[in-house]
């Protein structure tokens, strides 16, 4: 009866040891890179990297980081991440995007998407948009990643001026490569 009870206690621990290996992110690399901070706080189900000349603006459910880089004003360069229920679960990220796009240019009339690319952020399907538009009298360039897990769309935007979108877009790149989920779901 002891051998039993050790047989499927170590069947039990092999198959958590399977079910947790395969309900990974796909993104379990959380060493820091060079130069960079951690973002991460007790209301968020995601951490990610940004560069140490950015500055950490908001910091609860919804994480925004600001300025670094070369630019006069900071503040006209930001990357932020919100999280969203979605209101119909099997959305993919395109699909959310063409919805998306929808409303957007119903603010921005003068929206103009430049490129659109599917891909996986934090082991979860994703896609990347960017597109320009004028708010007020300056042209803006955006960088969205869409990003579908467990019911939710995790909403990452890049915004920069034309003139800074390149020079600052590695912050946008540090927090794609490095976002990760704490939890494990998918």
């Amino acid at each position: 009866m002891r051998l039993f009870k050790k047989v499927i206690c170590l069947l039990f621990a092999f198959t958590m040891m399977i079910l947790t290996a395969s309900c990974g992110t796909g993104n379990n690399d959380t060493s820091a890179p060079a130069n960079s901070k951690l973002a991460e706080n007790k209301f968020a189900d995601y951490t990610f990297y940004y560069p140490d000349d950015w500055t950490l603006d908001h910091d609860t459910s919804f994480i925004s980081i600001i300025g670094g880089g070369n630019s006069l004003i900071p503040e006209d360069k930001s990357v932020s991440v919100m999280v969203n229920d979605l209101t119909q679960p099997k959305t993919t990220p395109s699909e959310f995007w063409v919805q998306s796009k929808g409303y957007l240019s119903v603010t921005f009339s003068d929206l103009n998407e430049l490129s659109v690319e599917e891909l996986k952020v934090g082991g979860a399907d994703a896609c990347k948009v960017v597109y320009t538009a004028k708010i007020t009298d300056k042209v803006y360039k955006f960088g969205q990643t869409f990003v579908i897990r467990s019911g939710a769309v995790y909403i990452i935007t890049y915004t920069a001026t034309e003139a800074d979108f390149d020079e600052a877009s590695n912050a946008y790149n540090m927090v794609l490569e490095t976002f990760y989920f704490k939890t494990l779901l998918d």
